[in-house]
């Protein structure tokens, strides 16, 4: 369902994108949208200080200068965070790892090893060895998720999003597109979010000659990472931390993720050119998705 009255809309540049919130202003003064609004910004804000790379936050910081026998204490948010990211990468069996490992030898090398680092009495980091670790992904989906809350916590219904990651909550619905230009797809239409969250990565793979696919993406971290074939995932889970992470899993492992997509109540697609025509795969099945019947 579509909300009824007018909407407030928002937009402010965190975690590397542009975040923007929208919230449904009928049944509250103005005043009170606005203060709904700004503190849902600043749980973004808060998340973005502690583990973006863009901003070097604190924890972020702590994390990968930390030394094996380093004990950290870290903001409840961080471990929070940490404590997803370890449950996945166990869950996936490394499928998801937030891990990051610059030589093939080096993921051999971890792989076989227990996390770098393991969490004690809350907040409180246990550093087995010293790791490069990349938590944007999951970082950016738990800062939408914390934004999320906290406009529901003040009675609105809206949706957060930051760069394609969203969450709407309730009494929401939002179009799920998926933007494929790296594989001449286009904008492709996926159905309808009800109240949940939806998040997508293409694959680090480039083809030859076409520098312009270079950058960040998905990869596969386990005992010989192979590179993966030039695709994009798309998610929608509960939650957007979840589903972020997922994306992940699911490109690495298709057939080992539709276990955990469907105990995450998670619905994945993906999406690949073959022989010039866009493929698409649709994995697990969610509550929370409507898929148009066109």
């Amino acid at each position: 369902m579509v909300p009824e009255g007018p909407i407030v809309r928002r937009a402010q540049p965190w975690l590397g994108t542009c975040v923007e919130i929208r919230a449904e202003a009928a049944r509250l003064p103005r005043w009170e949208v606005m203060a709904a609004i700004d503190a849902a910004f600043a749980e973004i804000a808060a998340v973005h200080h502690l583990l973006s790379r863009q901003d070097r936050g604190t924890d972020y910081l702590q994390l990968t200068q930390a030394r094996a026998g380093d004990v950290l204490r870290v903001d409840a948010r961080t471990a929070e965070v940490l404590r997803l990211a370890l449950n996945l990468r166990k869950e996936s069996a490394g499928a998801f790892d937030p891990e990051c490992n610059e030589s093939p030898a080096a993921a051999t090398a971890h792989a076989a090893a227990q996390p770098a680092w393991s969490l004690e009495d809350g907040r409180e980091v246990r550093v087995h060895r010293q790791a490069t670790i990349d938590l944007d992904g999951i970082a950016k989906g738990y800062a939408v998720d914390r934004a999320s809350d906290s406009l529901h916590a003040h009675g609105l219904a809206g949706t957060v999003n930051a760069g394609g990651d969203l969450r709407t909550t309730r009494h929401c619905s939002e179009p799920l597109l998926v933007r494929c230009d790296t594989i001449r797809g286009g904008l492709v239409s996926l159905g309808r979010l009800a109240t949940g969250a939806f998040a997508s990565s293409q694959s680090r793979a480039r083809r030859e000659l076409d520098s312009a696919l270079a950058g960040d993406g998905i990869d596969d971290r386990r005992t010989g990472g192979r590179p993966l074939p030039l695709m994009v995932v798309a998610v929608a889970a509960p939650s957007c931390a979840v589903a972020d992470a997922l994306t992940k899993v699911v490109a690495v492992d298709p057939g080992a993720a539709v276990g955990l997509l469907e105990r995450c109540d998670a619905t994945a697609w993906i999406l690949r050119e073959l022989s010039g025509v866009l493929r698409m795969r649709q994995l697990g099945s969610s509550s929370i998705v409507t898929v148009d019947a066109a």
